[in-house]
């Protein structure tokens, strides 16, 4: 899908976007028919059609364009950000406002799905003759309207908490945005990685939700999407994309984990693994990890009763983390040591 070349500056960023949107249907439905991606993106063309016809201003530089193709999109054709939905006390994406063939027809879209389309337009208007250049398009951290994406002003002050739409960050955050969507448990509050109840699950320690048992999962209360397979190979890109990130690398391990392909975890949780935090750790003693992960859990059942977030619960699900990795690990070189061992014998070489 692309991620080789997130670094050019040349992608065909919405072919890309429509890419991810076909390979996650066909890993959905298992249909042999394709998802029509050339009919999506003629959406945009007639986009461009349309505003060539009726809204380009004459005799304009690139910014006034820019800025007439904003309105244009945002006022005219009243392309809008979606609310992010609360669930499990974390904001989340749904899916039908992250891939491009969804955003297109309904509207509504995520910061970054409608820069794709943003940027496809400049695309075309500077392929056209219409504009000489392509801006770079951004959007505010902020929230609210003003994190509708941008064409930035290269004469203008640079500001804080402003995101660049290179195409590396976004396909870093469309696939971020689908991960977090898909993901078959609940997505600890205030944490960037779900690896957490993942690994509770892989481990044994979540009552509800155990490891893969025939391809099926009982997903947590909430996600209404999830889906460890389209979970899995949005977790695959990432792992392509940014595989210097040990939080990425370490949702990539433990999905291969949930899906019975061990051995294909070990090198990516190892990434997110240094047992020089956990060693020398006595769970029996009062101030041990043991001790302090008891009394987090109690404060996390109080604190759930009362509709509030412990002080340091950030801090106490790293430690948990931490514990939870090194548990796994320690499995995952068990069962290799085991399937070693009842590996057949190759045959002695006669003399």
């Amino acid at each position: 899908t692309g991620v080789e070349r997130a670094n050019d500056g040349d992608v065909d960023i919405a072919m890309w976007a429509m890419q991810v949107a076909a390979e996650d249907d066909a890993i959905a439905t298992h249909s042999v028919v394709e998802l029509p991606v050339k009919p999506y993106l003629k959406r945009i063309q007639s986009l461009v059609t349309e505003f060539v016809n009726n809204h380009l201003p004459q005799d304009a530089d690139d910014i006034v364009i820019a800025r007439a193709v904003e309105s244009f999109l945002y006022q005219t054709k009243k392309y809008r950000l979606a609310e992010k939905q609360v669930i499990c006390e974390s904001a989340v994406y749904s899916p039908y406002r992250i891939y491009l063939h969804n955003v297109l027809p309904q509207k509504c879209g995520t910061p970054t799905s409608l820069a794709v389309i943003l940027i496809e337009i400049f695309n075309q208007l500077k392929a056209q003759g219409a504009m000489k250049s392509v801006p770079e398009v951004a959007y505010s951290q902020l929230g609210g309207v003003d994190s509708l994406p941008f064409a930035q002003d290269p004469e203008a002050p640079v500001t804080n908490n402003v995101v660049t739409c290179t195409p590396k960050a976004i396909m870093a955050d469309t696939n971020q945005c689908l991960k977090k969507a898909y993901w078959p448990w609940e997505w600890m509050p205030g944490t960037t990685n779900g690896f957490l109840t993942a690994g509770e699950a892989a481990i044994g320690n979540d009552g509800r939700f155990g490891r893969n048992v025939a391809n099926t999962f009982v997903p947590a209360k909430g996600r209404a999407f999830g889906d460890v397979n389209r979970a899995l190979i949005a977790a695959e890109r990432l792992s392509l994309l940014l595989p210097e990130e040990p939080y990425e690398m370490r949702d990539y391990g433990v999905l291969l984990y949930h899906v019975g392909r061990e051995q294909g975890g070990t090198p990516e949780l190892q990434l997110g693994w240094d047992p020089a935090l956990t060693q020398g750790r006595d769970s029996d003693d009062a101030s041990g990890v043991g001790f302090r992960l008891s009394i987090y859990a109690e404060l996390q059942r109080t604190a759930a009763k009362l509709g509030i977030q412990p002080v340091g619960s950030d801090a106490n699900s790293t430690l948990r983390e931490e514990e939870v990795l090194e548990i796994l690990m320690e499995m995952l070189q068990r069962e290799a040591v085991k399937s070693a061992f009842n590996a057949p014998s190759a045959p002695k070489e006669e003399e």
